[in-house]
């Protein structure tokens, strides 16, 4: 667990785990698949706990997880390693929506098509059985708040997202280090890794084939 050293309403300072040999894999390779069990496991825990927020604390849920709004508006019709000691992190995209739209941009910018082929119905499977064992902890009962048969329709439903996530971010991702886009600009110019346009391919015909896109 990452110690919080100070949490209140304008920061949250955690520890830097990077002193403790903790590394983060290169954003351009696909995440390996025993990290990624990890994350999908801790992404379950901590999308348990606004479920278990809404039963206990509905108040606050409503007036506070609810009103938090998406910053980020896809349309459909029309397909945009630190070595600081103080890091960052940017709660900004942080809003009140279904829980898979967190999984499969997750899993659309991190994978490829290899991966999602052996996995992604372990990895679907284990996200389901993670949240059910954590709200066992506050005596919630997983079918009372989020049913496999609902959890497998909204995944269903909000797979478009996976495809929009990734057109929209993998070429920040797949951005060389040596050419940034300046993003105060309207102007943005990348230089693109090769792996991009195999890892667009990969997921286009993932669409294709399941009848997304036509």
């Amino acid at each position: 667990m990452i110690e919080s050293y100070e949490c209140n309403s304008d920061a949250i300072i955690l520890e830097n785990i990077a002193r403790n040999r903790f590394k983060s894999p290169y954003r351009m390779d696909v995440v390996p698949i025993q990290l990624l069990k990890v994350i999908i496991s801790q992404l379950a825990k901590f999308h348990g706990l606004s479920f278990v927020l809404k039963h206990e604390k509905r108040d606050y849920f409503e007036n506070k997880i609810e009103t938090i709004k998406s910053p980020l508006h896809f349309d459909k019709n029309a397909w945009k390693d630190t070595n600081s000691e103080v890091v960052l992190i940017d709660y900004q995209f942080m809003f009140y929506a279904s829980p898979i739209i967190d999984i499969l941009y997750f899993i659309y910018t991190g994978t490829d098509g290899q991966l999602r082929e052996a996995h992604m119905n372990e990895l679907k499977d284990l996200y389901h059985t993670e949240l059910t064992k954590f709200l066992q902890y506050f005596a919630l009962n997983v079918n009372d708040i989020y049913p496999r048969e609902v959890y497998e329709k909204d995944f269903q439903d909000s797979l478009d997202f996976g495809l929009m996530a990734a057109l929209y971010v993998s070429p920040v991702i797949f951005t060389e280090e040596d050419v940034y886009p300046d993003f105060g600009k309207d102007d943005w110019s990348f230089k693109i890794n090769k792996r991009h346009k195999e890892r667009i391919t990969q997921i286009v015909e993932e669409y294709l084939e399941c009848g997304i896109l036509n």
